[in-house]
């Protein structure tokens, strides 16, 4: 839902963001929330700052995505059937290699706390916990 990057573009030192996503109607609808608003001008940055978002996926090598900094993946994983699972490290931990990589997924160990859902979304695959998180 971008929220993260509609964080991230209030800090000074940023100069580029990117976000991504297979749902070409979610980037669509909340990349408003990106968008300039009234105090942005009010206290304008030293440094500009380019928002890109690309309809894609970060299973596929897309040049688009090198020479990044940083790549975050914020309850991503748990979307992804095994084959999925099996290529992502592949293609963000190799051929995109940033220097730092943030991964965020629901954690299994708390899903006592939502009752009667096995899944805290209709659409998860798995829902890890910690252990099977950094075994993975």
């Amino acid at each position: 839902d971008l929220s993260l990057l509609s964080i991230l573009k209030y800090l000074k030192c940023v100069t580029e963001l990117v976000g991504v996503d297979i749902n070409e109607g979610r980037l669509k609808w909340n990349g408003s929330r990106l968008s300039p608003c009234v105090g942005d001008h009010l206290d304008p940055r030293e440094l500009d700052l380019v928002i890109t978002l690309y309809h894609g996926s970060v299973l596929e090598k897309d040049c688009r995505l090198l020479g990044f900094d940083l790549v975050t993946c914020i309850e991503l994983i748990e979307h992804f059937d095994s084959e999925d699972l099996a290529r992502f490290p592949e293609v963000v931990f190799g051929y995109m290699s940033p220097a730092m990589i943030v991964i965020s997924t629901p954690n299994s160990d708390f899903n006592s706390l939502f009752p009667l859902s096995v899944f805290r979304d209709s659409d998860h695959k798995f829902e890890w916990s910690r252990v099977q998180f950094q075994t993975w």
